[in-house]
């Protein structure tokens, strides 16, 4: 067994911690995934100031095509919890309104 003590084990947990926020991973799975104590965990993120609480989604702002309205339907199926679906085939412009209403 290797023990990493001082600098080189804050480097350890500053890359560990850098994985983690960029991934998507909980930390549940991240910790064992990496065989990690999340005790230690979140106690680095704490020492070394590293928030490990992951960005809530945000809105993006969808815009019909800039053009004729298409009278094309596409189709669309959304999934509930994968209990139930609902399918529809709409055009483009309707789709969008879905989308910023389901966000």
């Amino acid at each position: 067994m290797v023990i990493i003590r001082g600098e080189a084990l804050k480097k350890q947990w500053e890359a560990a911690l850098k994985d983690f926020k960029a991934g998507s991973l909980n930390v549940t799975d991240f910790t064992r995934e990496r065989n990690l104590s999340k005790a230690s965990f979140y106690k680095w993120a704490s020492l070394l100031g590293i928030s490990v609480k992951k960005e809530p989604l945000s809105f993006i702002e969808l815009e019909p095509i800039p053009q004729a309205p298409s009278l094309e339907l596409f189709p669309v199926e959304v999934k509930i919890n994968n209990r139930c679906s609902i399918k529809i085939e709409a055009p483009w412009t309707q789709i969008i309104e879905l989308v910023k209403a389901l966000v």
